[in-house]
């Protein structure tokens, strides 16, 4: 009996993380009754890999059914992998490390917050599992770049810069109507299809679904924070719509207003923040419309009362009405 043929039997013993190779398994009794009556057959043999997850050699299984393929990101709290799964689908591994009880049930909350969204401009969540201190995420794969990365070597003309963000407000929108904060909108979390015409908003790790209760802590990165928040105020829509506007501007310019290294403090950061949240010098707002202008601008309104939402945003004309030709 060929060795591939027993270790997609033995596959179905880990159902636990893998379902569908159980249905597999039940779908094919008499080849398993067969191959369970094999000489050669052991119950002991592999059903599962372990991967090196950081330099401390933390590990996390990786069941058999997963082909990894590549990495495609590492930090210092873990990686993610390209992998395919047994039905031939590509899929986004994501395997991070826990230090307590605490950050591993926010990370199976990352699962359970996504599992329930459906929107075609958010990653899709798939599977997950644990071992020990370990956790992974299986997210639906897209190819492309992140935002930041994407604006590199050209920034998006001011066309392109309105598909995207039209589908990351949209993805924002239907967050907050299904009562969820990402609390993280930021270039780095979002995903730039190669053809520059599609965004997949990612990375839920800080992602909070209010009807959970609990407080809302200053999370996600600072840069990105919204006034309110640099003030030390809980995040709320508001701070996710602040966010999109960022990223618009990164999409247009390649940069952020404004970076913290620059400042020789968190609150001499926040004060230029407040007092002149967009700095209009740059060559690009040259030749952009007023229009496009004017959807930073309530983006990235420095009162939080007066910022609108998301919803609001969508209604906006440079976003709703992309065949529209404004002028400068």
């Amino acid at each position: 009996m060929s060795a591939l043929l027993k270790r997609r039997y033995n596959r179905s013993l880990r159902v636990d993380c893998v379902p569908n190779v159980q249905r597999w398994a039940n779908d094919n009794e008499d080849f398993v009754e067969k191959l369970k009556s094999s000489s050669t057959f052991s119950e002991e043999m592999v059903v599962s890999r372990t991967i090196t997850v950081n330099s401390q050699s933390s590990e996390c299984e990786v069941p058999w059914d997963y082909d990894i393929l590549e990495v495609l990101g590492q930090g210092s709290a873990g990686k993610v992998l390209r992998a395919r799964r047994g039905d031939g689908v590509e899929v986004a591994i994501k395997v991070m490390r826990a230090s307590d009880e605490e950050e591993l049930h926010g990370r199976r909350q990352e699962f359970e917050i996504l599992k329930r969204l459906n929107h075609p401009h958010l990653v899709k969540a798939l599977d997950f599992w644990q071992t020990g201190f370990e956790a992974a995420v299986v997210l639906s794969y897209h190819a492309g770049q992140a935002l930041d990365v994407a604006v590199k070597d050209q920034t998006f003309s001011e066309g392109t810069s309105r598909t995207l963000f039209y589908q990351l407000i949209s993805a924002v929108s239907y967050l907050h109507e299904q009562g969820v904060l990402h609390r993280d909108v930021k270039a780095e979390n979002i995903l730039v299809s190669p053809d520059h015409q599609k965004v997949y908003l990612a990375d839920f790790n800080t992602a909070k679904a209010l009807q959970d209760g609990g407080a809302l802590t200053m999370t996600g990165t600072m840069e990105y924070a919204a006034p309110e928040v640099l003030d030390g105020n809980s995040p709320s829509y508001g701070q996710d719509v602040w966010g999109c506007g960022l990223c618009l501007h990164v999409m247009l310019t390649g940069r952020l207003p404004r970076r913290l290294h620059n400042f020789r403090s968190l609150e001499a950061f926040a004060a230029a923040q407040r007092s002149c949240p967009i700095n209009w010098q740059h060559h690009q707002w040259n030749v952009c419309t007023a229009a496009c202008k004017e959807v930073i601008i309530q983006c990235l309104c420095v009162k939080e009362t007066s910022r609108p939402s998301a919803a609001e945003i969508l209604t906006m004309r440079w976003v709703l009405e992309p065949s529209l030709d404004f002028t400068v």
